[in-house]
């Protein structure tokens, strides 16, 4: 995998990035499939926490890819799509952040409605790293899809610094320059109460952030000493392969009473399953009590 480890190394990073890749889809599909299955859960901050989670779905089956290498066209792939989700999800991080600051200060009942125009910037802006590439190596330009660290990535270095590894560096600012303006607004009653449903999205850019942040270290040493460092790579692969598992985990702690009181409200038929989370200042609908329910 990196010519720089022995056997026994490699098969080490191997087995570090199937297993966290790996549970990093299961979460990515539980978040996607309770999201389409319970109707609760059918807000547009949770359509854009979901919408990051197909980026991230993309990203870890790229990942998984890397064990199925066998050319340059595999790698081309690889590459392309480990490059394409992973702009894609930085840019929902950022829309995430930026969308919830507006919410959360002047709240906009419109907003939703700017949803497909999201997508399709996202789309666009996600496929140039990747089309730049595609293209150098048609023209034989300088711009490669190549080994890097043991994962196909866009090559020579220099490149991958402006198309990823600076996009990363711009999360971090942002999560904590839009974090810093959001707590420093006085939030009105009314503001607070429509866009309560925001407050929770913040915690997937932290996230990212927490778990890129060995990444960008391990890069910055192998640009230094042009050489890997196992420890580093090991720790860089477990926690960029375990977002979509972490953010799972988050997930499925605020919303399981949500998921479960639905679906068991589907399950004994009971009508519009009113009961979302279990907390009755979470939501606006009264609870009935059943023996009333039908009268």
């Amino acid at each position: 995998m990196i010519s720089d480890f022995n056997p026994e190394e490699n098969l080490i990073i191997n087995w570090v990035n199937i297993v966290f890749s790996g549970l990093s889809i299961v979460g990515e599909l539980f978040m996607i499939f309770s999201y389409w299955l319970v109707s609760p859960l059918k807000t547009f901050s949770m359509k854009l926490i979901i919408s990051l989670v197909f980026a991230d779905l993309f990203y870890s089956s790229a990942n998984i890819m890397s064990l199925f290498r066998e050319n340059e066209i595999s790698c081309f792939v690889e590459g392309y799509l480990r490059s394409t989700s992973l702009i894609s999800g930085i840019i929902w991080v950022i829309t995430i952040l930026k969308i919830s600051q507006i919410q959360m200060t002047k709240y906009d009942p419109e907003m939703p409605k700017a949803y497909t125009k999201i997508l399709i910037l996202n789309i666009l802006i996600s496929l140039i790293p990747g089309t730049a590439t595609a293209i150098s190596v048609y023209m034989n330009g300088p711009m490669y899809f190549g080994n890097a660290l043991g994962f196909c990535d866009i090559l020579p270095s220099f490149y991958e610094i402006i198309f990823i590894d600076l996009p990363l560096w711009l999360i971090i600012f942002a999560t904590a320059y839009y974090t810093y303006k959001i707590a420093q607004v006085a939030i009105d009653p009314f503001t607070k109460k429509k866009s309560r449903e925001y407050t929770s999205a913040l915690v997937y850019p932290f996230i990212l952030v927490l778990l890129w942040l060995p990444s960008l270290t391990d890069r910055i040493v192998f640009y230094m000493t042009d050489r890997p460092i196992f420890y580093l790579v090991v720790i860089h692969i477990a926690a960029s392969r375990s977002q979509g598992f972490v953010n799972a985990l988050v997930y499925g702690k605020s919303k399981y009473k949500m998921i479960r009181n639905y679906l068991k409200g589907k399950a004994y038929n009971v009508p519009g399953s009113p009961i979302l989370d279990g907390n009755p200042s979470d939501n606006d609908i009264p609870r009935i009590p059943l023996s009333e329910s039908f009268v």
